[in-house]
């Protein structure tokens, strides 16, 4: 049985309670007045393609902007899983229903989906090594204003998907379920398919064959069923459409700097490799880190590793949109309150001040976020917030390399 709380803990479970409850009314209030970014247009139109012309079409073509000038076009594949077109009927029929848009669910199934990310996350850091004021962090992650932007305002996805990784990460740590984890996991990449970079410190942290066929059976099933039944009927299409696409190049880290040295005599054969290549050295970064975590017997917890991995690829890649600031949110708190602060500062300048600017100003209603392109103090920023993921990162690597000496001088102890 659990010890009853005292008065301290009961006063900060009912101020975390507040902070997300009070965000999760602010984010829904916001979904409610704004219509968002142009992911929400692009949300809608991809729904009125569907319903037209069918999903092969729509996995084929995409849909097609033109800028207010009409001088330029910038084409939207639909990069998504076939689950989600589900999904995009789900909430238009709840639209039918109630008279509310459909971004307005879209909005509110993100903004839900951040409360059960912080519901999971408290009680996984009650398994891990004791932080100092574990309470004030869980309460800046509920009012973290990159979750308040991305999930009521931007209208997309990102936070529906590390809801599910972070329960998968629930279940196998807490509840040690392998078929309930691997199906969290699927519903993951039933979302979107960034949810491939955990698997490989997922799979090297348990403990066997027989854990790991089970985790990938579980997973892959519950993809499987999620994609019926767009998948039998276009699988080559779908498979070449959601793996060939990468985010914008050059707005972010090293994708940046390589934008900038593309004519240098020394450094310009460089950039150019990595616009074509740095995909993969993400991916190949992460795959020789989750082998280095998982070295010895005595592994690092699944919830710091995974954080760990998934601020080594935003730090890495080459592509980049805001929304994916979202990926980060949850898993910093594992480190204690100062570089939980220290992301979440430095996150939220840098989107107020892009989202501000994508909008023309205060008050919000509709971000423009194809046609209005970044300035130099939206750059500036950006690389104030990628330091803070470095900084971050190098936290998480030297927590890593404590937890691994602790655990090799506890073995030495116990072989004597």
């Amino acid at each position: 049985m659990n010890a009853p709380l005292n008065r301290g803990q009961r006063l900060g479970l009912w101020m975390l309670i507040a902070s997300a409850a009070f965000a999760l009314a602010l984010k829904t209030t916001i979904a409610l007045t704004t219509y968002g970014t142009n992911d929400v247009t692009t949300w809608e139109r991809d729904l009125a393609k569907l319903e037209t012309q069918g999903a092969a079409a729509l996995y084929r073509e995409g849909i097609t902007y033109v800028s207010p000038d009409g001088a330029r076009h910038e084409n939207q594949p639909f990069i998504h899983p076939p689950f989600m077109l589900n999904a995009l009927r789900a909430w238009a029929l709840l639209a039918g229903f109630t008279g509310l848009p459909l971004r307005f669910w879209l909005r509110l199934t993100s903004s839900v989906a951040d409360v059960l990310s912080l519901v999971l996350v408290a009680k996984l850091l009650q398994g891990l090594p004791c932080q100092k004021m574990p309470g004030f962090g869980l309460v800046a992650m509920a009012l973290c204003p990159v979750s308040v932007v991305i999930s009521g305002f931007h209208g997309n996805t990102d936070p529906v998907m590390i809801a599910f990784v972070v329960l998968s990460i629930y279940f196998l740590d807490s509840r040690r379920s392998m078929w309930a984890s691997g199906a969290a996991m699927g519903m993951a990449l039933n979302i979107k398919i960034v949810p491939v970079i955990f698997i490989p410190a997922v799979l090297l942290y348990l403990p066997g064959a027989r854990e790991r066929l089970r985790y990938a059976i579980s997973m892959a099933t519950v993809f499987g069923l999620g994609s019926l039944p767009y998948l039998i009927r276009e699988p080559v299409l779908i498979a070449k459409t959601m793996l060939g696409y990468s985010s914008k190049f050059g707005l972010w880290g090293f994708s940046l700097f390589a934008v900038m040295l593309r004519d240098s005599a020394n450094w310009g054969w460089l950039s150019r490799q990595y616009a074509v290549s740095g995909k993969f050295v993400a991916l190949a970064a992460i795959l020789c880190f989750s082998i280095a975590m998982n070295f010895r017997a005595n592994k690092p917890p699944l919830f710091v590793q995974c954080g760990a991995v998934v601020f080594l690829f935003l730090f890495l890649t080459p592509g980049f949109g805001m929304q994916y600031l979202a990926w980060l949110v949850p898993w910093v708190v594992a480190l204690g309150i100062w570089p939980t602060l220290l992301f979440y500062v430095a996150s939220s300048a840098f989107v107020i001040l892009v989202y501000n600017d994508w909008c023309g100003g205060f008050p919000w209603y509709i971000a423009d976020v194809l046609f209005r392109p970044w300035d130099v103090r939206d750059a500036l920023l950006g690389l104030v917030c990628w330091v803070s993921i470095l900084a971050v990162l190098l936290i998480y690597v030297d927590r890593l390399i404590r937890f691994q000496a602790n655990s090799a001088a506890n073995s030495d102890q116990t072989g004597k």
